[in-house]
């Protein structure tokens, strides 16, 4: 039983040490958005209670919202003299 305790405990806590590399990957920034959203606190008190980035979580939150896609319409531009 002690561990699995340890064991869960480990997992709670890999996602905090990946946050803190330099480097971030689509995967650490869904497992930091998930920590965020089970506490239910705010982006900003969330970064200051584990000593992140809050621009950084800033910019992968606003890169992992959905972009509209762009669409193309065709035109056919014509000259006037």
């Amino acid at each position: 039983m002690m561990k699995s305790r340890e064991t869960r405990r480990e997992a709670e806590t890999s996602w905090l040490v990946a946050a803190h590399s330099a480097r971030w990957t689509e995967q650490i920034a869904q497992a930091v958005f998930r920590e965020q959203q089970a506490e239910g606190s705010s982006l900003w008190s969330f970064c200051q209670r584990y000593g992140l980035s809050y621009a950084q979580v800033r910019f992968w939150r606003q890169r992992q919202q959905v972009q509209p896609a762009v669409s193309f319409v065709p035109v056919r531009v014509c000259i006037r003299r």
